[in-house]
């Protein structure tokens, strides 16, 4: 005797899944996806004469050129970009906007010195700055002051809550601590054993962001999109940067690319590219959500190495983690492993897979120090954000602006105070010390990650 087995219906969720699973080695920025597509301005094309060339239309080359075109208003200013504005790292990161760094964010300096005050001003400038453009610009990109909730899920996270509630009050900041009840009445999980919150975080869609920065560029200000610079000379003062279809000519160039910069200068040696990733859930039940009081909120980890998790408009989980040196993981990497610590923080919604999943670069500095500087006679170059995209590089690109028309701000003179990046060894004992800093890093985080 045969049995024939009951076919069944699939429904809208299974329908997901299937096709999620299908391309689940593709990797897709969920900022894109969840916008509507955006017309890229044109390539260059032919010559082109100007007072300023800014290379890169990521945060710190946006925020350049706006700078550039508030102090010196007759110039002309050009800014190309090797691909469509948003699809690099500035809109591929977290969407954390925060005026109140802490040290191990924007500086190695643990406690507050000079550096980490250094930071702190800046920040607060950039932040203020950057949320006057928004406002007046009418750039819609869910920018919404919620704070941050700075969590630990591991005893080691528990004394770093410790040292980081020192760190905020040394800087006037106000902070509460959250209990782990209170965290799960507010966020939806249990996983965190306590957290600290801390007022001085506005939340963002990053995409929208910096498509809003691009589309509303000063007068005098031009931008070219899929406009790659392939050769960069520069002779009596002047400097020619050429790209598949065009020349530009400029007195003076911003390089705004730190992730790439090490291919026109020797800049290569003060700093390494590090790949990390993150994943969105799809749109949630309040019960998979864990019936969490706040609809949005984000928390970062006590400890470094830890992951990032926010709650997003829609119903969504984002959870960012993992890093690789050397190599671009594959979409199902990502999916193996993010999707475990997504179940560990959610159980309720641990079966249902990331929708998206991508990775973006990250520059990263010796000491996490910066570098900001004249890189050849009228050429000047921002590297080292280490993680601290929104507000370093919009802080950043404002300087470079500044350095660049010999505008001496006060806040470009305590910058360039600072201790500058360092040189990095070269491979192979480069890629030996990242191996071993990211392994003892993910074993000192524990169950942060």
């Amino acid at each position: 005797m045969t049995s024939k087995r009951k076919q069944s219906i699939p429904n809208e969720a299974d329908l997901q899944l299937r096709q999620i699973m299908m391309n689940e080695s593709e990797t897709i920025c969920a900022w894109s996806a969840l916008l509507p597509p955006r017309q890229p301005s044109r390539r260059l094309s032919g010559p082109k004469d100007c007072a300023v060339a800014v290379v890169g239309a990521g945060l710190v080359g946006l925020a350049a050129a706006r700078r550039l075109a508030e102090l010196c208003p007759g110039d002309h200013i050009v800014v190309l970009d090797a691909g469509s504005v948003g699809e690099g790292a500035a809109g591929r990161n977290s969407g954390y906007t925060i005026d109140a760094p802490l040290p191990h964010a924007m500086t190695a300096k643990t406690t507050l010195g000079d550096a980490a005050a250094t930071q702190l001003t800046l920040a607060r400038g950039a932040h203020a700055w950057l949320e006057r453009i928004v406002r007046e610009k009418g750039i819609k990109c869910g920018w919404r002051r919620t704070g941050r909730f700075y969590a630990a899920a591991t005893g080691n996270g528990l004394r770093a809550l410790d040292a980081l509630i020192r760190q905020l009050e040394s800087y006037g900041e106000l902070t509460t601590r959250v209990s782990q009840g209170e965290l799960q009445e507010q966020l939806g999980t249990a996983y965190y054993l306590s957290a600290v919150f801390n007022p001085s975080c506005t939340l963002v869609q990053p995409m929208a962001l910096i498509r809003g920065l691009a589309d509303t560029l000063p007068d005098g200000v031009e931008l070219f999109e899929n406009s790659r610079v392939v050769d960069w000379t520069s002779r009596n003062g002047r400097h020619e940067l050429r790209t598949a279809e065009g020349i530009v000519t400029a007195r003076r160039v911003i390089w705004a690319t730190h992730t790439d910069i090490g291919d026109f200068s020797r800049l290569g040696g003060r700093y390494m590219t590090l790949f990390t990733y993150a994943g969105v859930t799809p749109e949630l039940s309040d019960e998979e959500l864990g019936s969490g009081a706040l609809d949005e909120w984000g928390v970062l980890p006590a400890l470094r190495a830890g992951s990032t998790v926010r709650r997003i408009p829609g119903g969504r989980i984002l959870i960012r983690s993992l890093s690789s040196y050397g190599r671009v993981l594959s979409g199902l990497e990502i999916r193996q492993g993010l999707q475990p610590l997504l179940a560990a923080r959610f159980p309720q919604a641990g079966g249902r897979p990331l929708q998206y999943v991508w990775g973006g670069s990250v520059s990263i500095t010796r000491h996490a120090d910066p570098y900001l500087g004249e890189i050849r006679p009228g050429a000047y170059a921002f590297t080292g954000c280490n993680g601290s995209g929104i507000i370093k590089g919009s802080a950043y690109g404002r300087l470079l602006a500044e350095l660049a028309s010999d505008h001496r701000s006060e806040e470009l003179e305590i910058a360039l105070r600072e201790p500058m990046a360092g040189w990095i060894p070269p491979e192979p004992l480069r890629r030996i010390a990242v191996s071993y800093t990211l392994s003892r890093s993910a074993r000192v985080a524990g169950c942060e990650v």
